[in-house]
């Protein structure tokens, strides 16, 4: 097998990680004036750009949510509740990061806030495989922003020929594209082997 890559870039949502955020929209709904309203209104509240970007605070989410939906928890409350994990690992995930980081040089490149970021890091050794760690709030920008792929491709000590970028978002996988990284949309573990062997980036299960 000749390997075509030298290091290969990961998000964490979607891939390292799978996820639910109506989990956290049903618990701030429910301290909500109108919980059923408030739902729909919640929706992309964790995406929310200058959030994930480190330019609003979680204390500024906290006020908006009190004015504009009657949210009835204290900021130490909401806190607490925004930290509780709405996330678990991808099955079969961390194993195959294992395989992967043996042989070229694993980057995490994630669109995430400050606050949830740290509170599931304990949750999740397998991000020990990665040699950086790349998350927007601390970049100060995020994908599909071409400046976030530069940074990887920083990260990564390769040019974007030598890089595999693995998304659950088509949009930023054309995005990475548009620079010349190759891709993959993950959907499941399995899926994502096939595609790496096939690409030649991963022996096919049972080759010697």
């Amino acid at each position: 097998m000749q390997a075509t890559a030298r290091s290969i870039i990961i998000d964490f949502f979607g891939v390292v990680a799978s996820f639910d955020e109506s989990i956290l929209y049903r618990r701030i709904a429910e301290a909500c004036r109108d919980p059923g309203s408030a739902f729909g209104a919640l929706r992309g509240l964790p995406s929310t750009p200058s959030l994930i970007e480190g330019r609003t605070s979680l204390e500024e989410v906290h006020e908006k949510l009190v004015a504009e939906l009657g949210l009835n928890l204290s900021f130490q409350s909401f806190h607490e509740l925004w930290l509780q994990p709405y996330s678990a690992p991808m099955p079969g995930f961390a194993s195959l990061l294992k395989e992967l980081s043996s042989q070229y040089r694993l980057v995490l490149l994630s669109n995430v806030d400050r606050y949830y970021f740290e509170a599931i890091r304990s949750l999740h050794p397998e991000l020990g495989y990665f040699a950086t760690l790349l998350v927007s709030y601390e970049m100060g920008f995020s994908k599909p922003n071409a400046q976030a792929f530069h940074a990887a491709l920083r990260a990564a000590e390769a040019p974007a020929q030598l890089c595999f970028f693995l998304d659950d978002k088509p949009e930023n996988i054309d995005a990475a594209q548009s620079l010349g990284i190759k891709g993959h949309v993950f959907t499941t573990t399995s899926a994502c082997r096939t595609t790496l062997a096939s690409v030649g980036l991963l022996a096919q299960r049972g080759d010697a």
